[in-house]
């Protein structure tokens, strides 16, 4: 089995590599678990959106995926506390 094409955006590769090098191994390796076993790996879709979430300690990953192609995108990187006010914008709550 090969594993899946990476791809990342500007803005995972610029948080990516503020972080310190235990966290940012720790990342690597979850992510290539991830792609290692794309079509099986327990994806978490975010609400409201076609995108979905991989939980890394206290870090998130926001990515897409396409399991026919065998790649996936990681487009964002965020502290949990960050993603929370960036990713849970529900237009009925107030």
């Amino acid at each position: 089995m090969s594993a899946a094409l990476q791809i990342c955006y500007t803005t995972f590769d610029s948080a990516f590599f503020k972080l310190p090098p235990h966290i940012r191994s720790r990342i690597e390796a979850k992510i290539d678990e991830m792609g290692l076993r794309l079509k099986t790996f327990p994806h978490h879709r975010l609400k409201g959106h076609n995108r979905h979430r991989l939980r890394v300690g206290d870090y998130r990953i926001i990515y897409t995926f396409d399991a026919n192609k065998t790649s996936f995108i990681c487009s964002a990187l965020a502290i949990e506390r960050k993603f929370i006010v960036i990713y849970d914008r529900n237009p009925k709550r107030k």
